[in-house]
C-alpha cells in the first residue's frame, strides 16, 4: 500500500503486453472516430457465382476512414459493443446504404446488410429498418438482413415478426460454428423467412485441406438445397 507497483518479466512477455495494450487503446481510438463526420464507409462486397462469375448480390461492409486508408470493422467492432454503440452504427449503416442505393442499382437488385441482434431489440432501429426497405423497395432494389445463428435462437419471434410485416427474407450468417437447431432452420424455410445459408469462413479456408470439412459443405450445400435455401461460402 501506498507504493509504486513494478512490471517485471522477459522481453518477449513485456512485448506481447505493449501489444495488447496498443491493440486496446488503438480499439477505444476507433470506435470513437466511427461518430466523426465523414468518417464511416461503405464497401459492397459481390457475392458471385463460382461457374458463371455473375454478380448475384452484394453484401455491405463496414469501414473506417482514416488518413489515407481503410480499417475493417473487425478492428473496433467488440470496442463498440463493449460500449453499447452497437445500434448507433447500425443506423449510421443503414443511413449510407439509402445514400447509395442509386449506385447499387447499377450493380445489382439485392443487397445483404448485416444485423446485430441488440440493434434489433431497439424501437428506433426497427423503425428505420422500415424506412430502408421501403426506400430501397422503391428503388428497385430487394434486402435481405443477415443475422448470425446465435441471434436466430434468440430472436426468432422478432426475426418473424419483421419479416411477415414487411416481407423480406433473412440470411443466417457464420453458418457451420456450432449454435444453430437444424429443426429451427428447418421450420424458417419452410415459413419462407430465411432464404440463404452462408457457410462461415473459417470451414470455407479449409475446404482444399480437409476433406472432413469438404464433406461437412456439401452436405450443407445438400440440405440448403432441399430446404429451397441458397448457399453462399464466405471467403
Amino acid at each position: 500500500k501506498g507504493k509504486e507497483v513494478c512490471w517485471v518479466a522477459e522481453d518477449k512477455t513485456n512485448e506481447k503486453v505493449k501489444d495488447i495494450i496498443r491493440s486496446e487503446a488503438q480499439k477505444d481510438k476507433y470506435s470513437k472516430l466511427v461518430f466523426e463526420d465523414n468518417r464511416l464507409e461503405i464497401f459492397f462486397q459481390p457475392v458471385f457465382g463460382l461457374r458463371n462469375k455473375k454478380i448475384y448480390d452484394v453484401e455491405a461492409l463496414v469501414r473506417l476512414k482514416e488518413n489515407n486508408k481503410y480499417v475493417s470493422a473487425y478492428i473496433f467492432m467488440d470496442a463498440l459493443y463493449e460500449k453499447n454503440l452497437i445500434s448507433e452504427l447500425d443506423l449510421k449503416i443503414l443511413a449510407k446504404i439509402m445514400e447509395y442505393s442509386g449506385k447499387i442499382k447499377n450493380i445489382t437488385n439485392s443487397i445483404f446488410i448485416n444485423l446485430s441482434p441488440l440493434s434489433l431489440k431497439t424501437p428506433k432501429y426497427r423503425e428505420s429498418i422500415e424506412k430502408t426497405i421501403t426506400h430501397l423497395k422503391g428503388e428497385g432494389i430487394t434486402p435481405y438482413f443477415e443475422i448470425t445463428e446465435q441471434a436466430i435462437l434468440d430472436d426468432i419471434e422478432i426475426i418473424k415478426y419483421i419479416s411477415l410485416q414487411h416481407g423480406i427474407k433473412f440470411a443466417i450468417d457464420d453458418f457451420g460454428t456450432g449454435y444453430s437447431s437444424l429443426r429451427t432452420i428447418a421450420e424458417l424455410a419452410e415459413a419462407e423467412v430465411i432464404s440463404h445459408l452462408k457457410i462461415d469462413g473459417s470451414l470455407t479456408k479449409k475446404l482444399l485441406d480437409s476433406e472432413e470439412v469438404y464433406k461437412i459443405i456439401k452436405s450443407t450445400s445438400q440440405m440448403a438445397k432441399s430446404l429451397g435455401l441458397k448457399t453462399a461460402a464466405e471467403f
